[in-house]
């Protein structure tokens, strides 16, 4: 098995972005969280009413050390810096492995970033093929125009190759 580790820049700097994003929002979240819980207002917090608002922080859940306790109602939290510097340091990294040893890396990573079109191809034949606009009246002619339309469709993804 061979596994070749890709990196492209801009899913780096998307992913980055949403992280920044999901950090501002866990430096809110937490800190009201830990007020709310056990202040005596309103209904007592539940493990699971908790843990519905800690999902909200996906992909920064792995940076943030959090506890929960139902009886006493108490809440506490920790931001893990290490963690977090890991996960900006693993974005825009994509991992793929193969069992074609004889492939190099370039063919590796070609082949992982061509998937698209044959994936593409196969839910454009599964589904509704765009055939419109039909301005033919007998049932013959409009079987003759879908079938020329599924054959440029099949013609054009083997020129596409």
């Amino acid at each position: 098995m061979t596994l070749v580790v890709k990196y492209h820049e801009g899913v780096a700097t998307r992913q980055r972005r949403a992280l920044r994003h999901y950090k501002e929002k866990a430096l809110r979240l937490c800190p009201n969280l830990e007020e709310r819980v056990g202040s005596g207002r309103g209904r007592p917090f539940t493990q699971r009413g908790v843990q519905d608002r800690m999902d909200e922080l996906q992909g920064v859940e792995e940076a943030i050390n959090w506890s929960f306790d139902e009886e006493s109602q108490t809440f506490s939290w920790k931001f893990k810096d290490d963690e977090w510097e890991r996960l900006l340091e693993e974005a825009g990294k994509s991992l793929l492995f193969t069992t074609h040893e004889d492939w190099s890396a370039k063919d590796i990573i070609k082949a992982y970033e061509g998937k698209w079109k044959v994936e593409h191809s196969f839910r454009l034949l599964k589904g509704s093929i765009p055939v419109r606009p039909i301005y033919h009246g007998r049932e013959d002619r409009i079987r003759e125009h879908c079938f020329l339309m599924y054959l440029l469709i099949v013609i054009h993804r083997y020129l596409m190759e």
